[in-house]
């Protein structure tokens, strides 16, 4: 059904920036001209204006600016509803005082232009983003919690940032809502010289953010923004991704478990590959999944579970990687698996699980190397259910007509003992007797 904005004349002349439900609700937050704006049900004609600080290249409200669009959060959007819709969290960037980049705008009409057809501007139009560069003034944020439960009478609170950070240029990294009572926000921050990450807590009524854990670099190295924490659905507990040391300097992203009242800190994973992101927390088995690399093959991405610290087995258990060894766990279903390495997976659209039953299933899609498939599996006994879909009957023939790339995966030594996995794509042509002889290449880091 189409949204009509008839009767929002500063909206309807707008370009919508963001538009998403609120919550579970079929209110709808919209995003025009850097403001914020609620819409009670899609056939409501009405829209209520949230903010109105909004100012086009100066001050965003819901959204990124451009350091935070493309370095930091990767997202066109900078606001959180809570699961009632009642309550609504976003960030305001104020870029008046960072600094100005032009650059040159290339349109259709600019390259009709240089053909030398049509009567055109021969040169392109230049356009100007705020672009801050080290030593130069960052933009400056702030984070806002907002109760919308009743339009006529809108409150809103500022988040105030951890002490620790106080005096110190920061980034904000992310955000979300902890539990239903729309009584506690996480936020993650980091310092300007990336060489600290805070997470904190901000409970109502003052909306002030205590510190709960904190990571530190390396000295002369940084730390990566890493995605948000996954709290227990009591909030007195989260899993964090982080840096840990395995063996000399070889640090490797693994997952903590922090519990708030009792002060504990637990790595539930560990080992030499790195964890990419955690799925799923099942609260009620005590269980987490999550996908990593395998060892040494960095182009590997398979699916793991692990035991949380909250069970009551005294001897920590390890990790078990579902998709590692098709022999083991997967023995039943590994004729579908049999030329796959690259797995996603998906466990629940909760980041923690904790009705009655915990998670039942999830879904393994394979990737490649071979053709693409998705499977339902169970997940007490990892038994195949259903596929979902399977394209090597129709394309594995296919396949084998094209001239495909050949691949070749070696390790290159570098500084300090470090070894650099890399992996080479050749053409279809390719002899060992060009081996010598000069070829473009591209590059991906």
């Amino acid at each position: 059904m189409p949204v009509r904005l008839k009767e929002s004349p500063k909206v309807q002349r707008a370009r919508l920036q963001h538009a998403s439900w609120a919550g579970n609700t079929t209110a709808m937050i919209i995003v025009a001209e850097n403001d914020i704006y609620l819409r009670q049900s899609p056939s409501d004609e009405e829209v209520y204006r949230l903010t109105f600080t909004g100012e086009e290249n100066r001050v965003y409200n819901g959204v990124p600016d451009w350091l935070y669009q493309e370095e930091i959060f990767e997202s066109f959007s900078a606001l959180w509803t809570s699961v009632d819709g009642t309550h609504l969290m976003y960030a305001t960037f104020n870029d008046s005082r960072v600094g100005m980049m032009t650059f040159p705008w290339f349109t259709s009409n600019t390259v009709i232009a240089a053909s030398g057809e049509g009567n055109r501007e021969l040169f392109p139009v230049s356009k100007t983003i705020r672009y801050p560069t080290p030593g130069s003034v960052n933009p400056e944020v702030s984070l806002w919690v907002m109760d919308i439960s009743n339009v006529s009478n809108i409150r809103k609170w500022e988040v105030i940032r951890p002490a620790a950070l106080e005096g110190q240029e920061h980034y904000l990294i992310s955000a979300s809502w902890v539990g239903n009572l729309n009584e506690h926000v996480s936020v993650v921050w980091m310092t300007r010289s990336q060489n600290i990450t805070v997470v904190s807590s901000c409970y109502s009524p003052t909306w002030k953010c205590v510190e709960h854990h904190s990571e530190r670099a390396p000295e002369n190295e940084w730390l990566d923004i890493l995605p948000h924490p996954i709290f227990s659905p009591d909030g007195d507990s989260f899993l964090f991704m982080a840096g840990i040391q395995e063996t000399g300097t070889e640090h490797f992203t693994h997952i903590k478990h922090i519990t708030i009242t009792q002060q504990r800190m637990a790595v539930i994973s560990h080992g030499r590959y790195e964890v990419i992101r955690i799925l799923a927390w099942d609260t009620v088995n005590h269980l987490v999944y999550y996908l990593g690399t395998h060892g040494k093959k960095p182009g590997q991405q398979h699916l793991y579970v692990v035991k949380d610290p909250v069970s009551d087995e005294v001897r920590r258990p390890e990790p078990t990687c579902i998709t590692c060894d098709l022999s083991d766990v997967l023995w039943g279903s590994r004729y579908y698996y049999s030329n796959c390495s690259y797995f996603d997976a998906f466990v629940s659209s909760q980041p923690y699980v904790s009705h009655r039953n915990g998670i039942s299933f999830y879904i393994l899609e394979c990737k490649g190397p071979g053709l693409p498939l998705a499977v339902v599996h169970a997940a007490h006994n990892h038994k195949l259910i259903r596929v979902l879909y399977d394209t090597r009957p129709f394309y594995a023939s296919k396949l084998q007509e094209l001239a495909l790339p050949s691949q070749r995966s070696f390790e290159i030594p570098l500084p300090h003992g470090t070894r650099a996995a890399v992996q080479l794509l050749l053409p279809p042509s390719w002899r060992e007797e060009l081996r010598d002889a000069a070829f473009p290449v591209l590059v991906e880091v």
